[in-house]
């Protein structure tokens, strides 16, 4: 098989990478029913694709933090903040340097939760100008006087804040939020307007039955509006700028996510909008 894009899934967990390249095989259907393809073929395209880091398991992919080197990332990495004592301590006993930095100095940027562990190594692994798409839980938003925000604005752009309902994950029922992260090209580079957004509804019942819902989707609608924005457009936006008209998506000066402010979007919006 051939790819033009280089995709890489990354797992501690040995089940759900099995699962992963049994998913990707029924996906490659048409190249499997080929003759001229190989089962050698196939095996290296699985394993080239979804690596199992699981030498360490508490750490699984925090041991070998990737540096400058991948243009997009979408992540839903683990939100655990008791008892996250036992990642730092791991990360501590590690002397060795991997992939060229010590993991005790790497992951050193304050924060609760192992999200905040992976909020660095996301920010340390794209390129410049490249994105990453990650969930994050409400809480980690909502902390002020947070020098892991400051870090990560060290190096990122914030481009967009989108609430999600709850529930919108099964299993879930803390409220989540996609950030959308940019890499900074240079340390004097202006940072565009924060686009944030209020998803209702994502296209199916947000019950255990799960029913599509496909005329009732605000998520579909502000990813219409995400993608057709351009950063860098909208210079002289003020406070609460809607976009395109749109009740549920709005522009915020940058300003407004510094490492001080909570990160989340409910108050840029009044109590009659």
């Amino acid at each position: 098989p051939q790819q033009r894009v280089k995709l890489i899934g990354v797992d501690v967990d040995v089940n759900t990478n099995i699962l992963a390249k049994a998913n990707m095989l029924l996906h490659l259907a048409e190249s499997v029913r080929d003759p001229h393809t190989t089962t050698d073929a196939l095996n290296q395209a699985l394993a080239n694709t979804f690596i199992l880091l699981n030498e360490n398991e508490t750490l699984g992919a925090l041991l070998h933090p990737p540096r400058n080197s991948v243009d997009a990332i979408l992540t839903n990495p683990p939100y655990v903040t008791r008892g996250s004592k036992i990642y730092r301590r791991e990360i501590d006993q590690v002397t060795d340097t991997r992939n060229g930095v010590l993991l005790s100095d790497y992951f050193d940027s304050g924060g609760l939760g192992v999200e905040s562990l992976f909020l660095r190594y996301i920010s340390g692994a794209l390129k410049p100008g490249a994105r990453a798409f990650v969930i994050v839980p409400l809480g980690l938003l909502n902390r002020t006087g947070n020098r892991m925000k400051s870090e990560l604005l060290s190096e990122c752009n914030v481009i967009a804040s989108i609430a999600l309902p709850r529930n919108a994950f099964f299993n879930t029922a803390v409220p989540t939020y996609i950030l959308v992260l940019e890499r900074r090209r240079t340390a004097v580079q202006s940072r565009p307007p924060v686009f944030c957004a209020i998803a209702r509804s994502i296209g199916e019942t947000l019950d255990h039955e799960r029913v599509p819902t496909p005329d009732d989707n605000d998520l579909a609608d502000i990813a219409e509006l995400f993608v057709n924005y351009v950063p860098g457009d909208h210079k002289d936006v003020s406070a609460a700028t809607p976009l395109l008209g749109s009740p549920i998506v709005k522009l915020v000066p940058s300003d407004e996510f510094r490492s001080d402010e909570r990160w989340d979007v409910y108050r840029h919006w009044t109590d009659d909008e």
